[in-house]
């Protein structure tokens, strides 16, 4: 994963409103045994229900002053069919493990022991529901299609001046950059467009500070796609978080062995602070 070696640091005055892009809130509440709770004063817990288009309804779990618990995708407004990111969370707001559904089924890349410091414990890959290769990075083991091996070590990749033969890197090759301005143009994006949730204000009360951890792809036309939090503070910084990076002005994509290509995961930690009451 590529780490984005800056902080975002911004101190707010306490009477900035939060102004948030996404849909209406649709909020359910409930207990501390995950029953229906009346309201947010007798809950435990509540579940923020965002439409973010005709085939993607986002199900954030949440302490009801706290980190996520969880966050589940659906491709219908029933919540019936998951399609998308899903991620679980522990008690600290770490992303613990996370993995995507297409239309029911396991797809792609799922991450177990997820660890901002540590990298991934263990992970598996799927292909529309079918384990085509299990990943142990502890007992570093490989099981593909069922047949157990040693992982090996990544090897290492020579680029060759003529660009015609390097396995995997040419000198066209280049990862994702922020269009306007590179690493300082995006750091004067997030500085000019973060804002302080009154919410966060008035649970974290004066001189607080709290830092939000993101993660996000960008997709061959230069879009941010699949933003996702890997680590949760609460609901309010969360949002805020996600919403300035999926409005993210356009990127140049990453380009490998002369196409375009979706980038390697970013990381993009946004910190908040409050200056006074």
């Amino acid at each position: 994963m590529k780490q984005i070696s800056l902080y975002v640091l911004l101190a707010f005055q306490a009477n900035i409103a939060f102004s948030q892009n996404e849909k209406t809130p649709l909020l359910y509440f409930y207990k501390n045994d995950w029953s229906a709770a009346n309201n947010m004063d007798s809950a435990t817990y509540f579940m923020h229900k965002i439409r973010e288009s005709d085939t993607s309804y986002v199900c954030r779990y949440y302490q009801k002053t706290g980190p996520l618990v969880r966050w589940e995708t659906y491709k219908d407004s029933s919540l019936k069919n998951p399609h998308g990111i899903w991620a679980w969370y522990n008690g600290n707001g770490d992303i613990d493990s996370t993995g995507e559904f297409s239309n029911g089924r396991k797809d792609k890349n799922w991450r177990y022991g997820v660890s901002a410091n540590a990298g991934i414990q263990a992970s598996a890959e799927y292909n529309n529901g079918r384990l085509i290769k299990q990943t142990n990075f502890l007992t570093r083991k490989v099981i593909t299609n069922g047949v157990e091996s040693d992982l090996e070590d990544t090897p290492i990749t020579i680029v060759l001046p003529n660009n015609t033969l390097s396995g995997v890197i040419l000198l066209d090759d280049r990862p994702a950059e922020f269009q306007n301005g590179g690493v300082q143009g995006w750091v004067k994006y997030l500085a000019a467009n973060l804002k302080l949730p009154n919410r966060f204000t008035s649970i974290a009360g004066a001189h607080a500070s709290a830092t939000v951890g993101t993660e996000f792809e960008i997709n061959e036309i230069g879009q941010v796609i699949n933003v996702l939090i890997i680590h949760s503070i609460e609901w309010s910084v969360d949002l805020a978080s996600l919403t300035i990076i999926k409005n993210s002005p356009p990127w140049s994509p990453a380009r490998q062995g002369g196409k375009f290509i979706i980038s390697n995961r970013h990381r993009q930690k946004l910190t908040f602070r409050v200056n006074n009451l």
